[in-house]
């Protein structure tokens, strides 16, 4: 539809139970889309494994001759997932960050895992990957 209109969707706000689960769909998203400049991503994948995870967001580390969403300023991620990823997923976000520094003017990455654990990896001024972590079960008062 976007491409018969001929407009180009700057600002993409997912809001979809699964969208992390599959690879190949999100990647055939984002080609779609090379102009979007805001990325924003609300979702569960309590079917996925953080390396499931891990391999869809890897489409966004800024590499190659057809970079997906090149024009991205700001990404927002926020995911539910059943369990906490392993710091795998760690060097995946750190290399999305790190792939676009100079282009992203902010940046956030939420996981939080079904018993409570809250991990978060933003861009702080002056670009430092800034990462915290937090139990909301034993610090319910930090949200």
């Amino acid at each position: 539809m976007l491409d018969r209109s001929g407009c180009q969707l700057e600002r993409l706000h997912l809001r979809e139970y699964g969208i992390l689960n599959d690879p190949s769909e999100f990647r055939t998203l984002l080609a779609a889309l090379p102009a979007v400049m805001h990325l924003a991503i609300s979702c569960e994948a309590m079917h996925s494994s953080g390396g499931g995870i891990q391999d869809v967001l890897s489409h966004l580390i800024l590499s190659g001759a057809m970079p997906l969403v090149p024009a991205m300023k700001e990404l927002s991620l926020m995911v539910v997932v059943p369990e906490m990823p392993d710091d795998t997923f760690e060097y995946t976000v750190t290399d999305i960050f790190n792939s676009r520094r100079g282009e992203l003017e902010k940046a956030s990455v939420n996981v939080l895992d079904v018993r409570g654990k809250w991990a978060e990896w933003r861009i702080a001024d002056g670009g430092e990957i800034v990462k915290q972590r937090w139990n909301l079960r034993r610090h319910p008062y930090r949200i």
